[in-house]
């Protein structure tokens, strides 16, 4: 069973991608993709379904390097325990984590497989990279291989030929709301959960497409509610008040309703008190301002397309990439900005973010600037 891989694959079809490869367990998977969390998600549902299907089966699990300076696993190793037979069981899997050096050694010229080793005849002896080609046309049906790499490099022959054999699983980057929203419901729902409207919005402009920090607070919200199912925006709030992600909604709120003396508060307390991740490490009051006027200007943005955009909430939503509840809103803002008014915050937004990224301008006076532009009105 194979599954052509694709330059870029939605959050729908990486979902029945997964659902398809749980249920039917490909022999050979190819996971792949920018996303780490969904990559991490994706081998620990495979992992699952094979321990509960075929319980007596031995996983074996190698990681490749994570940098060019680590020593790195050779792909012969895993090759070779394709064809060994296991002390255990009579079924394995081998999981190659990390894959992508393994896979793809930087030191083979692109375009080009590594050349075998010369036999002592002068015959060229077939490489690790065809013997696993040659493997993909017959696996073994008493093995499983799982490979997880962030990008195939088509410009290697084993590349072309794990796209065309190999069950692929493409995991997607999420940088749009609608796609986090869509995400965060399901992963909700994993835990037992619901979320009402706005919680999604007040979580991705905390987190964005950051999924890992987003399942980490899923995750400490569920606890939180104990037997209640639904999760509140109210949970939420409360949940991160005092937080500087928390400051950072309010600072957008206080956008939307062109609240000045809320802006600047909340702009101010952001560029003082810095912010976290989720280990704990703490980012400095710039690296924080930088953030914020990410924020800022995806909400200037946002609320450019609400005000531009003919027809109501579905189109909006589309166009700008959102939530229909988070639209609404949206469009509800947007009636207090004129086009006029949100072309020059979005102009002074791209003087104060060139001005704080190449000139080095102190980017706490840049978010005040931006602050005052869009909230004044003229």
């Amino acid at each position: 069973m194979a599954k052509s891989a694709k330059t870029k694959a939605t959050l729908r079809e990486f979902q029945d991608a997964l659902a398809e490869a749980v249920s039917g367990l490909p022999r050979v998977t190819l996971i792949n993709g920018g996303e780490h969390y969904l990559r991490r998600d994706a081998l620990g549902q495979l992992t699952e379904s094979l321990r509960t299907h075929h319980p007596q089966v031995e996983i074996i699990t190698y990681h490749g390097s994570a940098s060019a300076s680590e020593p790195g696993l050779a792909l012969g190793t895993v090759v070779g325990e394709l064809s060994s037979s296991s002390l255990f069981a009579s079924e394995k899997a081998i999981i190659l984590r990390q894959a992508d050096r393994v896979l793809f050694p930087a030191k083979a010229a692109d375009g080009e497989e590594e050349t075998g080793a010369s036999s002592a005849r002068g015959r060229k002896q077939p490489d690790a990279s065809e013997m696993l080609i040659e493997y993909l046309d017959n696996p073994s049906d008493s093995v499983w291989l799982l490979l997880e790499c962030e990008s195939v490099r088509k410009q290697f022959r084993l590349g072309k030929a794990l796209c065309a054999k190999a069950y692929v699983i493409e995991c997607p980057t999420l940088s749009r709301q609608n796609e986090v929203d869509a995400w965060l419901r399901v992963e909700a729902g994993r835990l037992g959960k619901k979320i009402a409207p706005g919680v999604s919005e007040i979580l991705f402009t905390a987190h964005g497409g950051n999924l890992g920090a987003l399942h980490s607070e899923l995750e400490k919200l569920s606890i939180y509610l104990g037997e209640r199912e639904e999760i509140s925006r109210q949970d939420v709030e409360t949940f991160l008040s005092g937080s500087m992600e928390l400051d950072v909604f309010g600072l957008t709120n206080a956008l939307e309703s062109r609240n000045l003396s809320d802006g600047l508060l909340f702009a101010r307390r952001i560029c003082l008190q810095g912010t976290r991740d989720q280990s704990g490490k703490k980012s400095d009051g710039a690296s924080s301002a930088h953030r914020a006027m990410f924020m800022v200007s995806r909400t200037l943005e946002n609320l450019f397309v609400a005000r531009a955009v003919k027809g109501g909430a579905g189109e909006i939503a589309a166009a700008a990439g959102t939530s229909p509840w988070r639209a609404e809103k949206l469009l509800e803002s947007a009636e207090k900005f004129s086009v006029a008014e949100l072309r020059h915050a979005l102009a002074v937004m791209a003087e104060e973010s060139r001005a704080s990224h190449d000139t080095g301008a102190d980017v706490s006076l840049s978010l005040e600037k931006v602050v005052i532009a869009a909230c004044r009105k003229r």
